[in-house]
């Protein structure tokens, strides 16, 4: 916890700002999207799914993404200003695709009654479901947790990042992020779909901002005068 206090503190002010915005429209996205959804909810759930097996004891690692996703856009916001913009932009090109799904093809599941959670960690799924939802969630497809996730751990491999980040580090996040990935389903957030479109989400739209800042640095390159400092 020490450390991610300290990746915070150590951002610089244009960066804090854009983690202020990231996690607003997360917030706006998934709330505020619920008064806007268009038509009947569809319930994705495959037979598959319902072999998956409820294990409240993933709730702990659902919940540890939120400081997860925290120390993952706090290293790459402190690495330079050049991998923060192209990880923000990614980030809120991820969010829009989300709102605009979420919004058009809204999806629900049904998820298991209190009296059948029991064992470790149920005492914390039964509050994840009180304030996501209750027994019927909505803005499922795509797992915002599973496309977050996995757009930590980018740019822990990306060119654009100048200090160099441990192995155990770079390890720990993919792993770390599979564990996330999973724990949506096994707390039965998501159905195997919305982790299916949430995964690629995330190197998708971080191909995009490439090709966004790409033009954009062409763009200036052609307004400098030629032989110009």
């Amino acid at each position: 916890m020490k450390k991610l206090i300290d990746y915070v503190k150590a951002m610089p002010r244009y960066a804090k700002v854009m983690l202020l915005i990231s996690f607003s429209i997360q917030v706006g996205s998934y709330y505020i999207t619920m008064l806007f959804a268009r038509g009947e909810a569809r319930v994705l759930t495959s037979a598959l799914d319902e072999q998956i097996p409820l294990i409240p004891a993933f709730s702990y690692i659902y919940l540890a993404a939120f400081p997860f996703w925290v120390w993952g856009l706090a290293m790459a916001y402190c690495d330079s200003r050049k991998l923060c913009v192209r990880v923000f932009t990614a980030d809120v090109l991820s969010k829009v695709v989300c709102i605009l799904v979420f919004c058009l093809y809204p999806c629900t599941m049904k998820r298991p009654a209190d009296a059948d959670i029991t064992g470790m960690g149920a005492w914390l799924l039964k509050i994840i479901y009180f304030f996501d939802g209750g027994e019927h969630p909505m803005n499922l497809l795509p797992s915002m947790h599973c496309y977050l996730s996995v757009m930590m751990c980018i740019p822990l491999f990306s060119r654009f990042a100048e200090k160099p980040v441990k192995r155990g580090i770079k390890v720990f996040f993919c792993v770390f992020a599979l564990f996330i990935c999973a724990s949506t389903l096994f707390v039965k957030q998501h159905v195997l779909v919305d982790v299916a479109t949430g995964v690629p989400l995330a190197p998708l739209c971080w191909w995009a901002s490439l090709l966004i800042w790409k033009i954009c640095d062409a763009g200036k390159a052609k307004q400098l005068p030629e032989g110009g400092n």
